[in-house]
């Protein structure tokens, strides 16, 4: 599981912020990642957030939509070689929902809406208004990750680094850190962050003193 160290994160948002001398970005919309970053959302998730679904007045976003890769199929159902996009319901009810979010993500998002002609509350990386491809979200990544001297990694990094900074913030809470990215239970968020819990939870006992 591929976790950014405090290091990464950091040349990673320099990357997502740096400009030219003119003042333009050199990555359009790279802070998105920083977004995303900051609120675990999952990669379907994050092609398919409009503007609409942020609250700002009440900090929070909600997962409406989810961009997937689905297999052709004729009108009777039967495959007929290939994929598409589409866009989807979240995967589980639990995924579907509202969740807070910080004063960097809100920041964020008031930043590249202000990009976008007047009135525009469509989807946040877009192409001329439709859900962005999924090869051309995953290669604006691949960019910034080029840019800040990053390893390679998947867009999940994002998600994964969210939830080790969950643990840290609430010295091991699994239950908490479990509503927050959304999983369908505490038990398997225990079961895949089990190593990140335990390391906390060690860490809380080493400080304690009576």
């Amino acid at each position: 599981m591929r976790i950014l160290t405090d290091e990464e994160i950091e040349r990673l948002k320099n990357a997502a912020n740096k400009r030219y001398a003119n003042g333009k970005l050199v990555l359009k919309q790279a802070k998105y990642f920083i977004f995303i970053l900051n609120t675990g959302i999952r990669e379907g998730e994050a092609e398919g957030l409009c503007y609409s679904d942020i609250d700002f007045e009440n900090k929070t976003l909600t997962v409406e939509h989810n961009i997937v890769i689905t297999k052709k199929r004729d009108k009777t159902g039967r495959l007929v070689g290939g994929s598409k996009l589409s866009v989807s319901s979240p995967k589980s009810k639990k995924s579907k929902s509202t969740i807070p979010i910080n004063d960097t993500a809100i920041k964020i998002i008031r930043e590249l809406q202000s990009e976008e002609p007047a009135g525009y509350n469509g989807y946040i990386v877009h192409n001329n208004g439709r859900y962005i491809n999924k090869r051309a979200f995953k290669k604006r990544f691949y960019n910034l990750l080029r840019q800040a001297n990053i390893a390679p990694c998947g867009l999940h990094t994002l998600r994964h680094t969210f939830a080790s900074k969950l643990y840290e913030a609430t010295q091991g809470d699994n239950k908490l850190v479990s509503e927050l990215i959304r999983h369908s239970s505490a038990a398997f968020t225990q079961e895949t962050y089990i190593h990140l819990q335990e390391k906390y939870k060690n860490k809380v006992v080493r400080a304690f003193e009576i």
